[in-house]
């Protein structure tokens, strides 16, 4: 008998097809089982290297045995008319066949397991609470390989401009904005905020190494060229892992096609990831927000000058914007914001006319939204008066109502859900915003805020560490972060964050930062510190009105119990009448009690901490 025919009649090939399969289907049931508990790659690797070293063992084991009656026997000592290699090779052939049906059931089922386990995870909404942020030490949102990529995720690099006009810059940079903001308006895609990609402008990092930074699935690169009102746009979407090419394109046409080449783009990346989308969401991607030039180069302006430019210069350049295009949403919903912004006392500002920008605010942000339902702009400003006002419960169908047609977290949708008395669920939705703008100190700053919130102090400092290493000269962050050192009960790491907060303001004393400060110097007994800022509070509160917050929390800093529980009591009665109060921020920081300032437990105040609500 031929060496051939013999491992025929012991069956050794039937074996290693049997083996085979049966590894085939294990290896993939548990790669879906290890990413769905988040394993490690090891545990994987070391399954394979197992299978790979137990085929040749089954294969020696049919040449060298044989299954009797008796039990195992080695094959040379079974002869050929006893052997019961037929009946085995019957019982292998009908193993073989039920392998091959498994391997079918799992090719169908395994896709299917690792959609669901995707579309489990939460969506841009934030739905499901997300795990806490890392213990300090652990690696951060921007490490590679820190966490696990966002499904259905892209980040837009800035255009390389290649017009021949340097000043055309600004044209590319809105460019920009757009295709991230179009992409932005499908719920099942995770895009990463411009913030966070602004950084790799003519970057020398890899598209791997960007990718692990941001944590994307994909990355998208260009050039933009603009001369003579025509523009040229070339993109290319990149596998962040591989580096391999997904789609590419390459538009010429006039500049009153750039929306429309935007609204390819977006849908071409979406088909490119298989996300899905709604006949909504591509009508509100093909509709152009202008057929302005003009206004569309002057919201740009207008973009480029945000943080930077004075109110009243901003509004100036809105009103030019709709100007040329009342149909422009986004010149409202910009309008709205910054009106929002002058209510109450900010590190941006002190509030002013609070009666006439109210008004104008909600004028704007209705206008905004009966033009685009989905402007984030509009609805975070009609969100905000409502929670300043204490209408929580309308602010909430504002937050709901846009996360629910966007998918999106309007801006302080977590803090207002802190302050509803819900601070888990807001600091999964803190982490989601971490998740889509990984690079931009304010979501690390905001994940800090509602992680204290949640009583949680030790990631609040981790967090807030990661705010000041991405701005490192801002002095709220500083402010907030001896907060959590005072949770922590660490006075010392406390007073080097309030000396280096006070610092950074330099001669810009902003009043509310300094209520901020007074009160870390009073919960770590620095009686000096504490005349010294009140004397400054003092002087400059004439012009400004801090209200009954800002007083409520200078009261405690310095020791006064019965003033601050007066002034706690009136903040309570307009939150009661549904009255404004300039402190309000600081009423809710009192209400929440971040550095559990053992005052604020008392029963007198505790009492009246829950009266600051809208309901």
């Amino acid at each position: 008998m031929s060496f051939w025919a013999e491992l025929r009649r012991r069956n050794v090939f039937r074996v290693g097809a049997v083996y085979l399969a049966s590894a085939w289907v294990v290896s993939q049931v548990g790669d879906v089982v290890a990413q769905a508990f988040d394993a490690p790659a090891w545990p994987m690797r070391m399954l394979l290297v197992l299978i790979a070293l137990g085929l040749p063992i089954a294969l020696l084991f049919s040449w060298l045995f044989e299954l009797t009656p008796d039990g195992v026997k080695l094959t040379k000592d079974v002869s050929i008319e006893a052997s019961t290699a037929p009946k085995t090779a019957q019982r292998l052939d009908r193993v073989l066949i039920g392998m091959i049906g498994l391997l079918i059931v799992v090719l169908i089922a395994v896709p299917w397991l690792t959609r669901a386990r995707d579309a489990s995870r939460p969506a841009a909404g934030g739905a499901e609470p997300a795990a806490v942020a890392p213990v300090p030490g652990a690696q951060s949102p921007t490490t590679p390989g820190a966490r696990k990529r966002l499904a259905n995720s892209v980040a837009v690099l800035p255009p390389a401009n290649l017009s021949p006009d340097p000043g055309n810059a600004m044209f590319v940079a809105g460019v920009h904005e757009e295709i991230i903001g179009y992409l932005a308006k499908l719920k099942s895609l995770n895009v990463i905020a411009r913030t966070s990609v602004a950084r790799y402008a003519n970057t020398d990092k890899s598209i791997q190494e960007i990718g692990a930074e941001l944590n994307v699935r994909a990355v998208m690169e260009g050039a933009v060229r603009y001369a003579d009102n025509r523009v040229r746009i070339n993109m290319k979407l990149v596998d962040a892992e591989t580096g391999a090419s997904l789609w590419a394109e390459v538009y010429e046409r006039d500049f009153k096609d750039v929306f429309a080449i935007q609204a390819d783009i977006a849908m071409s990346v979406a088909n490119a990831l298989n996300a899905e989308f709604s006949s909504e969401e591509q009508r509100q991607i093909e509709r152009a927000p202008t057929n302005s030039a003009e206004a569309h180069t002057l919201l740009i302006q207008y973009l480029d000058l945000t943080g930077r430019g004075d109110p009243a210069s901003l509004l100036t350049l809105l009103d030019q914007v709709i100007a040329r295009d009342p149909s422009f949403a986004e010149a409202y919903g910009y309008k709205a914001a910054l009106y929002a912004n002058m209510l109450i006392n900010t590190v941006l500002g002190s509030a002013g006319d609070r009666a006439q920008a109210e008004a104008l605010a909600r004028d704007n942000a209705r206008r905004a939204l009966a033009l685009d339902p989905a402007s984030e702009s509009a609805s975070s400003a009609l969100g905000f008066v409502d929670t300043v006002n204490w209408r929580w419960e309308q602010a909430r169908a504002t937050f709901e109502g846009f996360q629910t047609r966007t998918g999106h977290i309007a801006p302080i949708f977590d803090w207002f859900t802190a302050w509803q008395g819900r601070p888990l669920e807001a600091v999964a939705m803190s982490e989601r915003n971490v998740d889509l703008d990984p690079l931009n100190w304010v979501t690390h700053w905001f994940l800090g805020m509602t992680l204290l919130y949640a009583g949680d102090s030790d990631r609040s400092v981790a967090a807030l560490h990661r705010s000041i290493a991405l701005a490192p000269t801002l002095s709220q962050q500083h402010s907030w972060l001896a907060w959590a050192e005072i949770a922590r009960g660490n006075d010392a790491e406390a007073l080097t964050e309030l000396k280096t907060a006070e610092t950074l303001l330099g001669r810009n004393r902003v009043i509310v930062s300094l209520v901020d400060i007074l009160y870390g110097y009073g919960r770590i007994g620095r009686r000096d510190d504490v005349a010294r800022i009140y004397a400054e509070i003092q002087g400059l509160a004439p012009a400004q009105d801090i209200g009954a917050g800002g007083w409520a929390s200078v009261y405690l800093g310095i020791g006064d119990e019965a003033k601050a529980l007066e002034q706690l009591r009136l903040g309570a009665e307009r939150a009661r009448d549904k009255v404004l109060d300039p402190g309000f921020y600081t009423l809710m920081n009192i209400r929440m009690n971040p550095t559990k300032d053992p005052v604020l437990s008392k029963p007198d105040f505790a009492a009246v901490r829950e009266r600051l609500t809208g309901g």
